[in-house]
């Protein structure tokens, strides 16, 4: 089916014109490593998502075209981004990392790149799919990647393999989230702005149109604190905790006791005040409340709500009743960091993702093997986890296909890995 067919089936074509970035070079990205990059067909119904992959080069092939890249001065990460099949990372330097599938390499990377002009003034990192978005130290907001729906946000719809200038956004935005195919910001005024996709209303502004310049948020020109946006649905946090949800709701991911979509935001049932954070899967939403306890809802599939069954409104999770501090869904897991560091994850564990040593998926949230505590901040993903310490170091597991993970391999790990080069590791050149 064609893509603009989109849901249910949805085909996201990974093929950015990407480059790295070393001391003296630039290296764009080649006709034949596009085609040789994964295409993702994610057909989603109630019952099943079946996620198709075209056949890759060999490891050893991916790496061939790649300059040997040593980095040999250590940093310390002060972000992590989990995205699918990348991660990222923001250092104290204001500079900016990513390993997995290419953002700026002519193939995987295994290891972290310096990402081309994101080498300092950034405050906040926000990745997703096929496009990654930095905040700058002046408010500024710039995005790179694939930009077929306008999620890039410089009134176009061509790709871009360095960042660019978000329309309107030079200065005055305080947070960002990137989506799949969207994106969001919230000004220092609490105003929210969203580009991109808006097939089902993810934009939030009365309309199924897809804009590549930010749009006002209906209602929600001031107050909002927090947003979290994923798949094909939006949420924001509001002064006071409430909070508001708006775009596709198949499956209740609104948390609205409803399964139609918006195209304004809505009122999560239950929701009114207390909420500190909220993160949103593909299919579903968490939010943490003041009292440390979480609230989930949406989809069910493989324990993803950390519940027995899926939801239309919030319901608790099991077990974590008080005591986390910091929340983070992925595609079709969550995790928590709890008082003293200590992280937990529920969910879809086919990949190694939930961090226990095992690849069985739980509703219950189980611990990840050896982070009891020192854990400052979580991001789940696709299919794998990423963690930074309170030393500035990073560990991920799960899914690591494309060196997503960062440990200079491309095998899957159900425990906690190091990335190299980031908190203590020197980064070795990858294998030619």
């Amino acid at each position: 089916m064609s893509t603009q067919t989109r849901l249910p089936t949805l085909v996201i074509n990974m093929v950015a014109a990407l480059v790295i970035a070393t001391p003296s070079a630039v290296y764009p990205l080649s006709a034949a490593s596009k085609d040789s990059l994964v295409k993702i067909a994610q057909i989603e119904n109630q019952d099943q998502i079946l996620i198709q992959r075209e056949t890759l080069p060999a490891a050893s092939e991916q790496t061939k075209a790649m300059p040997n890249i040593v980095q040999t001065v250590m940093a310390s990460a002060v972000q992590v981004e989990a995205a699918v099949l990348r991660s990222c990372a923001l250092l104290g330097s204001g500079s900016v990392q990513c390993w997995g599938l290419g953002f700026n390499s002519t193939a995987d990377s295994s290891v972290p790149v310096a990402v081309v002009g994101l080498q300092a003034g950034v405050t906040q990192i926000s990745a997703r799919t096929g496009n990654a978005c930095a905040l700058t130290n002046n408010g500024a907001v710039k995005c790179l990647g694939l930009n077929s729906h306008g999620e890039l946000g410089n009134n176009s719809t061509a790709d871009s393999s360095v960042p660019v200038d978000v329309v309107g956004l030079q200065s005055g935005v305080k947070a960002i989230s990137a989506g799949g195919t969207h994106s969001c910001a919230i000004l220092n005024s609490g105003a929210v702005k969203c580009w991109g996709d808006n097939f089902l209303g993810q934009l939030g502004n009365l309309s199924t149109v897809d804009s590549s310049v930010p749009v006002d948020v209906v209602g929600l020109q001031s107050d909002a604190i927090a947003i979290s946006v994923n798949g094909y649905h939006t949420c924001a946090v509001l002064k006071g905790g409430a909070v508001k949800c708006w775009g596709a709701n198949y499956d209740g991911q609104l948390g609205n006791n409803s399964r139609t979509h918006s195209r304004v935001p809505v009122d999560v049932f239950g929701l009114q005040s207390g909420v500190t954070a909220i993160s949103v899967g593909e299919s579903h939403s968490c939010a943490l409340l003041n009292t440390g306890a979480t609230r989930c809802w949406g989809k069910y599939r493989f324990g993803w709500l950390g519940t027995e069954s899926g939801s239309l409104i919030p319901v608790a999770v099991a077990g974590l009743q008080s005591g986390v501090v910091a929340i983070s869904a992925g595609r079709g897991h969550t995790c928590v960091i709890l008082n003293g560091g200590g992280v937990k994850c529920w969910g879809y564990n086919f990949n190694g993702q939930l961090g226990d040593n095992s690849t069985s998926s739980s509703d219950n949230p189980r611990d990840v093997v050896g982070l009891q505590s020192g854990v400052t901040a979580i991001s789940a993903g696709g299919y794998h986890t990423c963690a930074l310490l309170s030393s500035g170091a990073l560990k991920c597991w799960g899914s690591n296909e494309h060196g997503q993970l960062g440990n200079n391999t491309m095998t899957n790990s159900s425990v906690p890995v190091d990335v190299v080069g980031l908190g203590g590791n020197n980064v070795p050149a990858p294998p030619t």
